[in-house]
């Protein structure tokens, strides 16, 4: 036991290790392509960026239905950036124009235009690995056509794990619960903002890895990997939107392939959480001592203060005064927010399904106690996000309450787990 332990954990030190000399190899490769053809392409939506602004709404009045514009136009600027620095210092410390006044969106479009004034911003603290994929994107596609390109391959992702539940459970009610915490994050927004695809992503990967390679894994002992895998790719390429909703999702998932009894089951959540979160951290402290030893930016102290700020309560200016209460209202708005579109949707497939109930004569009804516990456990892990995160969580709410896509698919999922269509007699 002591030797599969000491074995297992050299395997996860060399992952990670290996994760991190890849996605250095990686960020320098992308930003060893020239900028020229990126930015030509993001000239082309110029006129749509101006239009929509930094906070767009798809929906009126609607507060899920804030597109990511901000981030969007820091993304897409820090990918066309073509300064003097070294190859090596661009692809570690992530520079982007910036100009002292004006909206994100208008900080972009002025860098697009090589509007003077604009100095060198450096963000080295994340990996920004979503510029191994926006870089070589924008050098054949502008803004407008990714977001179509997105959409495309997120349905054809939604729809393989939809198929991969039917075939691994024999029915539908799991996949209906996917659905909805999908539909928790608004796909109106998703298919148009790039910052909210980035967890998006890894989760609809480790979906389908487990879905389809699981049952192998877990027969030779690796089912954890995915877990450690998980951690490292949301670590490489989030920007802190909602990063624990991978762990949570994958959960959910593990519990209802692997259900045992109340001890072991909750034995193996907190040791892929345990390896979840290694690989998470470990992927950033990588970066952060990466940058910080092959640049002269001391990343690690700028990380160390970040995470301190981020994790504390003070909001650092006036005009936003920290409070619980704040908190979590600005996450859990989308439940009473003017419009709460979401929430009425919910409300409109519940009293659906209710009355689906009632008029059906074939389900049988059969709750396993320790799963039904387990996973109304895992729907507190996004409220613990909101308060160990709490600066992030209080500022940020409009994208961190999509953390909450793991409360909605671990209750759905207690609710569906004891539903049984009864076996037809000869």
């Amino acid at each position: 036991m002591k030797n599969k332990f000491i074995k297992e954990c050299v395997w996860i030190i060399v992952i990670l290790i290996v994760s991190i000399l890849t996605g250095t190899v990686l960020m320098i490769a992308s930003y060893a392509l020239p900028t020229e053809p990126m930015k030509m392409h993001a000239r082309e939506t110029i006129s749509m960026m101006a239009d929509e602004g930094d906070d767009y709404k798809w929906i009126l009045k609607d507060f899920t239905s804030m597109a990511a514009n901000f981030t969007d136009s820091l993304m897409i600027n820090t990918a066309v950036y073509d300064g003097k620095e070294s190859l090596l210092e661009k692809a570690l410390l992530n520079p982007r124009t910036n100009y002292a006044e004006g909206t994100q969106t208008r900080k972009l479009i002025n860098a697009l235009q090589d509007v003077p004034g604009g100095d060198a911003f450096t963000y080295g603290r994340y990996w920004h690995g979503y510029l191994v994929i926006l870089k070589p994107l924008l050098f054949i596609f502008n803004y407008y056509q990714i977001r179509w390109l997105n959409t495309i391959i997120g349905c054809s992702l939604i729809s393989i794990i939809m198929i991969g539940f039917y075939k691994k459970f024999g029915s539908c009610k799991y996949a209906l619960a996917f659905a909805a915490s999908v539909l928790f994050l608004n796909p109106v927004v998703m298919r148009g903002s790039l910052q909210y695809n980035t967890v998006f992503y890894v989760i609809m990967i480790e979906y389908i890895f487990a879905l389809y390679k699981g049952d192998s894994l877990e027969k030779k002992g690796r089912y954890d990997l995915i877990f450690l895998m998980s951690g490292i790719l949301v670590a490489f390429f989030d920007l802190l939107t909602y990063p624990i909703a991978a762990l949570g999702m994958l959960l959910v998932l593990q519990l209802l392939m692997f259900e045992s009894n109340f001890i072991k089951d909750v034995i193996r959540a907190a040791r892929s959480s345990i390896v979840w979160i290694i690989g998470y951290l470990g992927m950033w402290c990588g970066k952060w001592v990466v940058a910080s030893l092959l640049t002269d930016e001391n990343i690690i102290a700028d990380a160390i203060g970040e995470v301190l700020f981020r994790t504390g309560t003070d909001t650092g200016t006036e005009e936003w005064i920290f409070s619980w209460r704040e908190l979590f209202r600005g996450n859990f708005i989308w439940i009473y927010g003017e419009n709460a579109v979401l929430f009425k949707m919910f409300v409109i497939m519940l009293v659906a399904g209710v009355i689906a109930l009632l008029i059906g004569k074939n389900l049988q009804i059969h709750f396993k106690l320790s799963t039904v516990v387990i996973l109304l456990l895992f729907c507190m892990i996004p409220v613990v996000r909101f308060i160990v995160f709490s600066n992030h969580s209080f500022m940020h709410s409009v994208f961190t309450y999509r953390e909450g896509m793991v409360y909605v698919m671990a209750a759905l999922c207690a609710g569906f787990s004891g539903l049984k269509l009864k076996e037809k007699r000869e």
